[in-house]
C-alpha cells in the first residue's frame, strides 16, 4: 500500500501536482502511524494475555498450597483441638462427678501432650511476592491474600509457638507424673496412674484447667483461620474461571 502511494507521489511530482502530492504524502504517513498503532496494540494485547496466565498460574499455585494448610494444618488440629477439649472435661467431669471411666481417659490422653508444629506451605506466595503482587488484578482478592499470610498465619505462628511451650514445658511434665507410658505395640499408650490421686492434685487439675482454656481459644482462632482459608480460595475459583 505504502508502495502504491509513492509511485502516486512521484507521478503527481513529475506533473507538479503539488497540493495531490502533499495529501497523498500526508496519507502515506497516516497510514504508517496506523500500522505502529495496530502493531502496539497488538503486542500489548499478547503481553497482557502472558500476564494474565501467569497470573491464573499462580493463583492455581497457591490455591493448592492452601487447600494443603486446610487439610494438614487446620483441619488436623481442630480435631485435635476438639479431641484435647473432650479429655480435659472428662477429668474436670470426673473430678466432680466420678462420671467418666479412666480407661476412657487414657484412651484418649495421648492428644493431651501432642501438639503439631504449623508449616504452611508458604513457596507459591513467596514467588508471587517475587513476581510482584500486583500481578493479582483483583484488588479485593489480592488484599485478602495479602492479609492471610502476612496477618493471620503470624498471628496463627505466634499462637503455635505459645502452645508448643505449653505442651513441651507445663503439660507434659504434669502428664507424666499421673500417667504410664505403655509400650508402642499396646492399644492404650498411657495408662492413668490412679486418677482419683490425680483429681486431687492441685497442680495436675490446674494443667488441666489451663488446658481446656487454652484449647477453646485455639478451637475458636482455628476456625477463623478455616474460614478466612476457605474464603480465598472460593474466590480464587471464581477467578480462575472468568479467564
Amino acid at each position: 500500500m505504502i508502495l502504491f502511494f509513492r509511485k502516486i507521489r512521484q507521478k503527481l511530482l513529475s506533473q507538479n501536482r503539488f497540493t495531490r502530492y502533499l495529501a497523498y504524502a500526508l496519507g502515506e504517513v497516516l497510514l504508517v502511524v496506523i500500522g505502529i498503532l495496530i502493531a502496539l496494540q497488538i503486542n500489548n494485547w499478547n503481553t497482557a494475555k502472558t500476564i494474565r496466565a501467569t497470573e491464573i498460574e499462580m493463583l492455581d499455585d497457591l490455591k493448592r498450597a492452601l487447600e494443603t494448610d486446610l487439610k494438614n494444618v487446620i483441619n488436623n488440629n481442630i480435631r485435635d483441638c476438639n479431641i484435647r477439649l473432650a479429655v480435659t472435661k472428662l477429668i474436670v467431669d470426673w473430678s466432680i462427678l466420678a462420671t467418666p471411666s479412666p480407661d476412657s481417659i487414657a484412651k484418649y490422653h495421648i492428644y493431651m501432650g501432642l501438639f503439631r508444629t504449623f508449616t504452611p506451605v508458604t513457596s507459591p506466595y513467596k514467588i508471587l511476592e517475587t513476581k510482584g503482587l500486583d500481578i493479582i488484578r483483583n484488588k479485593t482478592l489480592k488484599y485478602k491474600i495479602i492479609n492471610l499470610y502476612t496477618l493471620e498465619y503470624a498471628n496463627l505462628n505466634t499462637l503455635f509457638e505459645n502452645e508448643a511451650y505449653n505442651t513441651r514445658d507445663v503439660y507434659r511434665p504434669e502428664i507424666r507424673k499421673h500417667f504410664k507410658i505403655n509400650p508402642p505395640e499396646m492399644e492404650v499408650r498411657y495408662q492413668p496412674l490412679g486418677l482419683e490421686n490425680s483429681i486431687k492434685d492441685r497442680d495436675f487439675m490446674n494443667m488441666v484447667t489451663i488446658m481446656y482454656s487454652n484449647n477453646i481459644d485455639l478451637l475458636k482462632f482455628f476456625m477463623t483461620i478455616q474460614v478466612a482459608i476457605q474464603d480465598v480460595i472460593r474466590e480464587i475459583d471464581q477467578e480462575i474461571k472468568t479467564n
